[in-house]
């Protein structure tokens, strides 16, 4: 489905409304989007739509420079010499209680850690490094492209259940608490229903890939 005939299934079921305006898109638009975080969220380590992309980024007295997309997650890291080294995530917190001052010397890094949202190599190090990453979470407009809903068309009623669920409670004070409950049901249930499919569809399994120092 385009994201107009989301927000358009959205209208008819909640309200009843078959030819939305654009004040109502663009209402409706907002709830979607709130629903749209929530799952990108809950799924982000192992929805397996979600585009992910292999890109060289410099490296400057440690800090890794501006990405070419907003990262959700680091896959993997690497040299990107014909070595293609692999360097594995450090505990910022490890790092800390062994070399406090980060003044361990060395030519090429070993390790990568986050500190906020910002990418350090351990030890400090300038040139280019090789990164997988996750894309990070980008809002729906009404021209988004049916391809880059990272939700597959089969999912996608869970969208519709959690914005009608959105749309009753922050829009619809009246609405009644049965109303109420049962789309809050068909949203959470719908959003573990998908996240398990995703995990079961990526082979999701949580490994701690800290390297030790």
């Amino acid at each position: 489905m385009t994201i107009t005939e989301i927000l358009n299934l959205v209208g008819n079921q909640a309200v009843g409304i078959e030819d939305p305006t654009a004040d109502d898109l663009s209402i409706w638009l907002r709830y979607l989007n709130k629903v749209h975080r929530q799952l990108f969220a809950a799924t982000k380590f192992f929805n397996p739509f979600l585009p992910r992309v292999r890109e060289v980024v410099g490296v400057v007295d440690g800090q890794f420079n501006s990405f070419l997309n907003p990262w959700s997650s680091i896959d993997f890291v690497y040299m990107s010499d014909v070595t293609q080294r692999p360097i594995y995530q450090m505990a910022y917190d490890r790092i800390m209680n062994i070399d406090p001052s980060l003044s361990r010397p060395g030519v090429t890094p070993i390790g990568w850690y986050i500190v906020g949202s910002n990418i350090f190599s351990y030890p400090s190090y300038t040139g280019d490094l090789g990164v997988n990453y996750t894309i990070g979470f980008v809002p729906f407009t009404l021209t988004t492209l049916p391809g880059s809903i990272p939700y597959p068309p089969e999912y996608q009623d869970v969208l519709v259940n959690g914005t009608i669920y959105e749309l009753y409670i922050g829009e619809m004070k009246n609405r009644s608490s049965v109303d109420v409950q049962a789309a809050k049901k068909d949203w959470l249930d719908g959003k573990t229903m998908m996240s398990r499919d995703f995990m079961k569809l990526s082979g999701y399994q949580y490994l701690p890939n800290y390297r030790t120092i």
